[in-house]
């Protein structure tokens, strides 16, 4: 196994932007379960189980959590509104309510 061609390749992989992140993440952790260079640590420095995050975040579809998210407010059904915003959030994103529409953007870690 040549690791200097492997890090490299790997190294441009993922510094670019991820078209499914569940996906690159599920890919990284077969690469990474043969290489063991990159463990993956959270803000207090303690394994994540990436699989587990991968399949959590997979079942997250922002778009139309938003649209919901924003129909809740408009029935002024504000307990479903926050219940959609905790699910979004806690998957990792970023969201913003505007009076036109709910974002919601993927937070880097």
């Amino acid at each position: 196994l040549n690791m200097s061609a492997a890090l490299a390749v790997i190294s441009g992989w993922i510094s670019d932007k991820p078209n499914n992140p569940a996906e690159d993440l599920s890919a990284f952790n077969v690469i990474n379960g043969v290489l063991n260079v990159a463990p993956v640590l959270d803000n207090k420095g303690l394994p994540v189980d990436t699989q587990e995050v991968a399949e959590k975040n997979e079942a997250i579809d922002p778009v139309a959590l938003c649209q919901r998210l924003d129909e809740a407010r408009q029935a002024k059904d504000y307990d479903a509104a926050d219940t959609i915003r905790n699910k979004l959030t806690e998957a990792g994103y970023e969201v913003r309510t505007t009076p036109e529409c709910t974002t919601a953007k993927k937070k880097l870690a």
